[in-house]
């Protein structure tokens, strides 16, 4: 039978600097997008694009991004 101590690995989990590094990237992650929300233009833009993808006014991204494959001629991996 196997027995882990969750509390100590959680413990080495959030004190470790990896995990420090993740939350301080999300933290200005989050603070952009909340800026962006903020900004007139940015909502604007965003109901834009919202209304194109509801009156079909879109492609998807894999068939865009072969045509820049072909065009570019760039092998596929």
């Amino acid at each position: 039978m196997i027995c882990y101590n969750l509390g100590s690995y959680k413990e080495r989990r959030m004190s470790s600097p990896d995990v420090e590094t993740r939350l301080a990237v999300l933290e200005r992650q989050v603070a952009r997008l909340m800026e962006t929300l903020e900004d007139p233009e940015s909502i604007a833009s965003l109901r834009e694009a919202l209304d194109d993808v509801e009156h079909g006014r879109h492609r998807p991204a894999e068939e865009v991004f072969e045509e820049m494959r072909v065009k570019n001629n760039i092998p596929r991996a």
